[in-house]
């Protein structure tokens, strides 16, 4: 419980007498977990952010205040969950997008299921996506459940569940948001059934 930054590298295991560790993030501080652990008690996120390019060995979970996102501060990483992901109605999954290769994408790998029901808050890095692109941010071999997850951050992206992988498209940024506007032919066949529309209710007078 902090209000800094940390960087964890040391790797976090079971106890020795066989007891299950918990992890609780508080405060509003970050924790990097550099080093891949493998306790495999739970991993809360309270409050602040819990990031890094480790991993834990059993389940990750966010709740209303906390912020989970892969890689370091301005960087891209990969983060592993070994049980499932749970992200809860008020908590954020950051996602940070620096190019299109695998190495420039964030991505949370789970082992079990992931159920998304918060935020997910796009992040570009001096990097501007290309109409229709598309990037893999979080794969969960247990399969994926969208329970109202919520796009926010950079504008222009959708989301979409492929398989067991959650992936962005970018559809253009403010373009996705117009209304269809009709095509200069359309507007002139318009044009003219209303002036014939016009003619008709002259010769009737």
């Amino acid at each position: 419980t902090n209000a800094q930054a940390n960087i964890l590298s040391p790797v976090i295991t079971n106890s020795a007498k066989g007891g299950v560790v918990n992890i609780t993030k508080n405060g509003t501080g970050t924790w990097l977990l550099e080093g891949t652990s493998t306790s495999t008690g739970v991993t809360t996120v309270d409050a602040g952010t819990l990031g890094g390019n480790g991993g834990v060995g059993g389940n990750l979970v966010v709740n209303t205040g906390g912020t989970f996102a892969a890689g370091g501060l301005n960087t891209v990483g990969d983060f592993s969950v070994g049980g499932s992901f749970t992200l809860n109605t008020g908590g954020i999954l950051g996602v940070q997008l620096a190019g299109t290769l695998p190495a420039q994408i964030d991505l949370l790998s789970v082992t079990g299921a992931a159920t998304l029901s918060g935020a997910l808050n796009v992040s570009l890095l001096s990097f501007s996506p290309a109409l229709n692109s598309t990037y893999t941010v979080l794969t969960a071999a247990g399969g994926i459940t969208d329970n109202g997850l919520t796009l926010t951050g950079a504008a222009g992206f959708q989301k979409q569940i492929v398989g067991n992988s959650l992936v962005l498209k970018y559809v253009g940024g403010a373009l996705s948001g117009l209304a269809a506007v009709p095509e200069p032919s359309s507007m002139v066949l318009i044009g003219l059934a209303m002036m014939c529309l016009g003619s008709r209710r002259q010769a009737r007078a």
